[in-house]
């Protein structure tokens, strides 16, 4: 019995054509002397939606640039919904200034050339990122109209980094986003909400740092009932001082990051004793600073460790910053901490050396930990580095991984030295048969 061959459709072989022609074009073996024709531009045929994607992560100039493309490419950047003036936007209006031989001129970032974009936006705005760089004070004016112009166009993601010393001012229109999703702010301050205001009832990530609130920074996390990420930089002063009952509140938190000395010493003991636990089913992710300001609360003063891990139980991931081992006060809270999260997969710290406790009493009895990667930052050999080192590794069965990286200023004496060091470390105890441990000492 004979098969029968049926001739290809003509829309079959439209279709082969066009693979072809797509494949000889994307592997560089084709003709491109008639890729102006209709049929050929595969790009400028594309849906509007896919160039305006691919356009969204081109840098701006760059977005903007394809208007010289070809005609009907005049207006396709006025698509975009991302509007990005980060660092790297900066830069390059720096070294376009060095180019033209422009250096001290003062109008190399001149936020007119920005505003001059907005009439042109046809579309919603779901993105913007601006970097003020050092030395350069917005222009008030332009900056509100800039927000008023993207309350106005539904944005979702708001970034605003200020690296003058000038504090910038933020406008009352700023509660008008009201599909605001992800706010991140420096340097700046930020106003009293208007009695109409409801809060950012969409708001999934909160992140701040010297930012200062006209009516509390708890006023705006308790309005933002969705909240999952929250991020408070204890790099800089000032620091918004938070009320642990207000966090406690958002069941939705997955990751926090913030100075310990920021939680009210008086609220939080009672707050968790009070209310019980446990806490914030969904918190994953914690950071937690330890450092200490002019002015601030010793560790002591503000909670327990045991406290603490009662009521976040569930955290997978700990990184903890300016973390003394010499500090009487300091060291029992952290061990209390780690040995109490009994889900803790990850353990990152940066160490500090304030000062040197002689009178510091080792821990001794410890449990078992169900740690896989631990990371140790500023590693200065110190003999309660090294006991905390060997209480890590006996008591870690599952652990893959323990990274520890010197600070860079500190420079061992010599091979011996490190070689002493190196070689106390391997004859630790291990409870884990697969666990390595990478010292990084060049």
């Amino acid at each position: 019995m004979m098969s029968t061959i049926c001739a290809p459709t003509e829309a079959q072989v439209d279709i082969s054509n066009r693979k072809s022609r797509f494949m000889e074009l994307i592997q560089g073996t084709r003709d491109d002397s008639n890729l102006s024709t209709k049929d050929d531009d595969i790009i400028s045929s594309m849906p509007n939606i896919v160039i305006t994607n691919i356009m969204n992560r081109l840098p701006i100039q760059d977005a903007i640039r394809t208007s010289i493309l070809a005609r009907n490419w005049r207006l396709k950047w006025t698509t975009l919904t991302q509007l990005v003036f980060d660092k790297d936007f900066v830069q390059y209006l720096g070294e376009r200034q060095e180019k033209q031989d422009n250096v001290g001129d003062d109008n190399w970032y001149d936020e007119k050339n920005i505003s001059g974009l907005f009439p042109h936006l046809m579309g919603p705005i779901t993105k913007f990122v601006l970097t003020i760089p050092y030395g350069k004070v917005l222009d008030v004016k332009d900056f509100y109209d800039w927000v008023m112009f993207l309350s106005r166009k539904g944005i979702m993601e708001f970034t605003l980094e200020n690296n003058n010393k000038e504090t910038v001012e933020l406008p009352t229109s700023i509660f008008s986003c009201r599909n605001l999703t992800h706010l991140k702010l420096s340097n700046c301050h930020f106003p009293a909400a208007p009695p109409s205001f409801r809060g950012f009832q969409n708001l999934l990530s909160l992140d701040v740092s010297q930012v200062t609130f006209a009516s509390g920074f708890c006023d705006v996390i308790t309005m933002s009932p969705l909240l999952e990420i929250l991020k408070i930089c204890d790099d800089e002063e000032p620091v918004p001082k938070v009320n642990l009952v207000d966090i406690l509140k958002l069941k939705n938190l997955k990751v926090v990051s913030l100075p310990l000395y920021a939680i009210d010493s008086m609220e939080i003991t009672n707050s968790l004793i009070v209310h019980g636990g446990p806490f914030l089913p969904n918190l994953e992710e914690l950071f937690l600073s330890l450092a200490y300001f002019e002015g601030g609360v010793d560790v002591e003063e503000v909670i327990s460790g045991k406290l603490l891990c009662d009521s976040f139980s569930r955290i997978k991931s700990l990184t903890l910053r300016y973390f003394d081992f010499d500090c009487s006060v300091m060291s029992p809270f952290v061990y209390e901490i780690i040995w109490g999260l009994p889900n803790l997969q990850t353990l990152t710290i940066y160490g500090s050396s304030d000062y040197e406790d002689r009178s510091l009493e080792l821990c001794t009895s410890m449990g078992q930990l169900q740690l896989l990667n631990v990371v140790l930052e500023y590693f200065e050999g110190s003999k309660y580095e090294l006991f905390f080192i060997k209480k890590l590794l006996a008591c870690t069965p599952l652990l893959k991984k323990i990274t520890i990286r010197p600070a860079r200023y500190r420079h061992f004496d010599g091979h011996e030295e490190k070689f002493m060091v190196a070689k106390e470390l391997l004859m630790f105890e291990r409870a884990s048969t697969i666990a390595k441990v990478d010292l990084d000492m060049s």
